[in-house]
C-alpha cells in the first residue's frame, strides 16, 4: 500500500514538472512573438519614413535663394586695323591675326558704309540699260540692287569673277619673306570661300584666310589682301 502511495505521488510530481516546463516554453515562444511584432512595426515605420514623398513646395522653402550672378556683356571686337579698299563706300577691318603652331590665322571684315550716298554708283555696268547685254555680267548684281543703286548697293566681285583670297599672302618685317596661303591636299585654299555678291548699308561679311607661319623670333608682319590696302606692322598674337 505504500509502495503504490509513493509510485502516485512520484507520478504527480512528474506530470507537475512537464506542465511546468510547458508553460515556460509557451510564455517564452509568446515573448518572442510579441518582440517580433514590435521590432518590424518599428522597422516599417521607419522606411516609410525615409520613402516619404516630399512635396516640392517644401523643398524649395528650405533651400536657400540663390545669388543672382551679374551677366557680363560681350565685349565689342576691337579691330587691330582697318584700311581702303577698291570696293566704292566698302572699308576693310582687321579684327584678329593669331599664331598656332606652323600656321598664322588671319581674320578681316568688309564693311560697307553706313551713308547710302557712299555706295551709289553703277561700278560694273548699268543696271538700268535697257540693253540687256549691258546687264548680263552683273545678273546677279541687278537683281538685288534692282537697277537702282539710290538706297546704296554695291557689287563685291567683278561680273562673273568671284572675290577670292587666292592671291592674298603676308610678309615677314623680319627678313622681307613672303608667305602665301596654304592649300590642304586636295588643292583647296584654307579660307573663306569666294564672294560673288552685293552689300546694302552697314553690312559686313567676314572672311578668314590661313598662311604658313614665318619663324617664331617674328612678331610682326604685313598682311595683304586681294584689292585691299595692305595692312602694316601687324602684331601676331
Amino acid at each position: 500500500m505504500k509502495d503504490q502511495l509513493a509510485q502516485s505521488i512520484s507520478k504527480k510530481k512528474t506530470s507537475g514538472s512537464v506542465l511546468v516546463v510547458v508553460l515556460v516554453v509557451f510564455v517564452a515562444v509568446l515573448l518572442a512573438v510579441i518582440v517580433a511584432g514590435v521590432l518590424y512595426f518599428v522597422v516599417l515605420k521607419g522606411n516609410n519614413n525615409t520613402n516619404q514623398v516630399v512635396p516640392v513646395s517644401n523643398i524649395s522653402n528650405t533651400l536657400a535663394p540663390a545669388s543672382a550672378q551679374p551677366v557680363q556683356p560681350i565685349q565689342p571686337q576691337v579691330p587691330l586695323q582697318t584700311a581702303g579698299t577698291q570696293f566704292k563706300g566698302v572699308t576693310a577691318i582687321l579684327t584678329d591675326a593669331r599664331r598656332n603652331g606652323r600656321i598664322v590665322t588671319v581674320k578681316f571684315k568688309l564693311k560697307a558704309s553706313s551713308n547710302a550716298a557712299d555706295l551709289q554708283g553703277k561700278l560694273y555696268g548699268n543696271c538700268g540699260s535697257e540693253d540687256p547685254t549691258a546687264r548680263t555680267a552683273i545678273t546677279k548684281i541687278c537683281a538685288i540692287c534692282a537697277g537702282d543703286y539710290s538706297a546704296g548697293c554695291i557689287g563685291i566681285g567683278k561680273q562673273d569673277t568671284p572675290y577670292a583670297l587666292d592671291k592674298a599672302y603676308i610678309v615677314d618685317e623680319v627678313d622681307q619673306m613672303k608667305y602665301e596661303v596654304i592649300k590642304d591636299a586636295n588643292d583647296k585654299l584654307l579660307a573663306s570661300e569666294p564672294v560673288l555678291d552685293t552689300m546694302m548699308v552697314n553690312q559686313e561679311i567676314s572672311f578668314f584666310v590661313q598662311f604658313t607661319a614665318p619663324p617664331t623670333e617674328t612678331k610682326t608682319i604685313t598682311i595683304n589682301l586681294p584689292k585691299v590696302q595692305p595692312f602694316i606692322g601687324v602684331e601676331i598674337k
